[in-house]
């Protein structure tokens, strides 16, 4: 099996669906990403200072293709996938009524910058309730391919440098930093065996 390739996002930016200052294009012709975002490719090419990519799966503002990143605010990553522990092995079941609590690292700003992600060791589906996908529209979910790693937001830590998601019914509840998924930021849930909530070190 070959290592997929994939777009890291060294610092805060905007993808743009024509390489010019995002400053010029409309709101539903570019995407904020945060940094310390892992995305999938399909496909990608450079043009000038940009890098021109397709993602897998993945779609932003009903795009997969044809979006571009200056290519100094990125990398491209060719290496294997890491496996995280998920939340599964982290938090002891049952998982109803239980949550996953996480020690952050303050030197980053956590209302700059994101303290922790969210990392899929495998093809998985995020979705709008914490039941099967099969259930559900496909405007209430989102295929998230194997490598994709995933900034979210947080409330501020507690006194104890600690932020906690819910847990309901195996899935872990999350928020998106910056990006939505078919008109969504907020109340995402992901089977708690396929993916994992690390700090951002």
């Amino acid at each position: 099996m070959t290592n997929p390739v994939r777009i890291f996002f060294t610092r805060n930016t905007v993808i743009k669906q024509k390489p010019i200052q995002s400053s010029q294009l409309p709101s539903y012709l570019k995407q904020n990403i945060p940094a310390g975002t892992l995305l999938v490719l399909q496909s990608y090419g450079i043009e000038g200072d940009h890098i021109k990519f397709s993602l897998k799966d993945l779609e932003f503002k009903g795009y997969r293709s044809n979006w571009y990143a200056y290519e100094p605010h990125i990398a491209i990553i060719k290496e294997p996938l890491r496996y995280v522990k998920t939340v599964g092995e982290t938090v002891p079941a049952p998982y109803d009524n239980n949550s996953l609590t996480l020690t952050v690292n303050w030197g980053n700003i956590w209302y700059q910058q994101g303290l922790v992600k969210l990392i899929a060791n495998r093809d998985t589906v995020i979705k709008q309730k914490p039941i099967d996908s099969r259930w559900l529209d496909e405007s209430y979910k989102q295929d998230i391919p194997a490598g994709t790693e995933l900034v979210l937001l947080t409330n501020k830590p507690d006194f104890y440098n600690r932020v906690t998601f819910s847990l309901e019914d195996w899935h872990v509840k999350f928020a998106l930093k910056d990006i939505e998924f078919k008109g969504f930021g907020w109340n995402w849930y992901a089977y708690v065996e396929h993916v994992g909530i690390l700090p951002i070190t």
